[in-house]
C-alpha cells in the first residue's frame, strides 16, 4: 500500500499519531499538522473531563438544579484553568 492510502487509512481508523507521521515522512507538513491539532486537541479534551470528573465529580441529577449549578460552577472554573 502507497502511504498516502496509509495515511488516509490511519485517520479513518483515529491512529493520528501513525497519520501524522506517514505525513511527515511524505513532506506533507500541513497534513501533519491537522493530525497534530486534534491530537492535542483529543488529549485537551481527556484531560478536562478527568479534571471535571476529578473537582466536580459526575453530572448531578437534572431535577436537582442548586447541586447542578454548583456543579456547573466547579466546571467553567477547570475550563478557564485547562483552555487559558
Amino acid at each position: 500500500m502507497n502511504l498516502n492510502l496509509e495515511a488516509r487509512e490511519a485517520e479513518k481508523r483515529g491512529d493520528w499519531e501513525l497519520a501524522r507521521f506517514l505525513w511527515l515522512d511524505m513532506g506533507h507538513k500541513i497534513d501533519a499538522d491537522a493530525c497534530n491539532l486534534i491530537i492535542e486537541s483529543k488529549n485537551k479534551g481527556d484531560m478536562y473531563r478527568e479534571r471535571i470528573l476529578e473537582v466536580g465529580g459526575v453530572e448531578p441529577e437534572k431535577n436537582d438544579s442548586l447541586a447542578w449549578v454548583r456543579w456547573y460552577e466547579k466546571m467553567n472554573e477547570v475550563y478557564s484553568q485547562i483552555y487559558k
